[in-house]
């Protein structure tokens, strides 16, 4: 067999192993510098960051010059800097200075999205914007929360939780927002994700992490975590040992249940976990979330001026609705931008309602989407 380092060669990050224990990847995306090249063009890509202007070529000049090393240095660029490259001139340091300043303010899926963290696509940087709410819920975000999020299964919580274990990374991301890059977000959790994250839940999770939970079956988790109210009164019974089990769990688990929590400090996780729900609980709204089109779809056709066809598409997203690339007798409404075609001729022959641009906004608008934000 080939023995794998336990860290990186290049920048000492630690090795994340699969769960087939083939693939292994450093976790320092953001300064290992055999990913350095790809990190930051990726970052600067379109759908992340969208830094127009930051093309492979000029990263590779700015690199290459010893200008920047991670991402974050980006925003510490000066005009006077670029435009001594190659093929570069003031205006166009100007230009490129001025789209780092546009960058700045974006949304925090895309942000996540732009870090590269392994594993992460842009609809599960979407998922966990989406349920926590803001950047630092994330960061502190144990396992046992991260595996509640949609779409994040084992490999994918253990990459986001490795990501931020990385001081470095950390550092980076400090950097960015010391520079005045400033993520998006609503700032309220998600009702549903916090109503998900049950002690049933965190026990399930717990028990996919290693807790040794063996032989005790969801049902009887499920009965544990709805008769006990807390990590502090479940603990306290399991001390008890056998014959405080509550009504439809078997004898003995209770016994097994105080075992495991006094190993591998799984008490501690679990109540640490269950101050974060509180904490998110605090926060996130009464009601689950107002999904007005929900049930509806939706078709863009045409240019749109001041939306993206992205940003459009996720601000229908976040209010419920399913974006199609086709009209039908099935859809709800059209978006017609600019030189609109096709689709707005069937849309017209099927009675489908149509909106311009204007409409949109002004809908969203109204359903609380501040549209800059996106």
């Amino acid at each position: 067999d080939i023995a794998l380092p336990p860290s990186c060669p290049v920048c000492g990050s630690d090795i994340l192993r699969g769960d087939d224990q083939v693939v292994a990847r450093c976790t320092g995306g953001l300064i290992c510098g055999a990913q350095q090249r790809e990190a930051i063009k990726h970052f600067a890509s379109r759908r992340a960051m969208d830094i127009d202007g930051l093309g492979d070529k000029l990263v590779d000049a700015l690199v290459d010059q010893e200008l920047i090393a991670t991402v974050a240095d980006l925003y510490r660029l000066k005009a006077e800097q670029v435009a001594g490259l190659e093929r570069m001139g003031e205006k166009s340091a100007d230009n490129l200075i001025a789209a780092l300043e546009t960058s700045k303010t974006v949304g925090l899926g895309r942000f996540l999205f732009a870090l590269g963290i392994l594993q992460i696509g842009e609809e599960t940087a979407k998922n966990l914007a989406d349920c926590f709410g803001d950047l630092e819920g994330i960061r502190r975000a144990p396992l046992l929360l991260l595996l509640a999020v949609p779409d994040v299964g084992m490999e994918v919580a253990k990459a986001i939780g490795a990501f931020f274990a990385e001081a470095d990374n950390e550092a980076v991301i400090d950097g960015l927002l010391a520079e005045g890059v400033n993520p998006q977000a609503s700032g309220v959790p998600s009702a549903a994700f916090v109503n998900s994250l049950t002690l049933a839940q965190l026990l399930k999770s717990a028990k996919r992490l290693g807790m040794n939970l063996e032989g005790i079956g969801d049902k009887s988790l499920e009965t544990l975590g709805g008769h006990f109210r807390t990590v502090a009164e479940l603990s306290a019974a399991a001390a008890e040992g056998a014959g405080a089990e509550p009504k439809g769990v078997r004898s003995g688990v209770m016994t097994q249940l105080a075992r495991a929590l006094a190993e591998n400090g799984w008490q501690a996780r679990l109540q640490d976990a269950e101050d974060q729900v509180a904490a998110l609980a605090a926060r996130a709204p009464v009601q689950a979330e107002s999904r007005p089109l929900e049930g509806q779809t939706w078709v863009l056709t045409g240019t749109l001026e001041q939306l993206t066809r992205d940003q459009a598409k996720q601000a229908l997203q976040q209010l419920g609705a399913k974006v199609a690339g086709s009209v039908s007798k099935n859809t709800s409404t059209v978006v017609a931008g600019a030189s609109a075609g096709s689709k707005l001729a069937k849309a017209e022959s099927l009675g489908v309602e149509v909106c311009d641009e204007a409409a949109l906004l002004s809908m969203l608008t109204q359903h609380g989407i501040d549209s800059g934000a996106l």
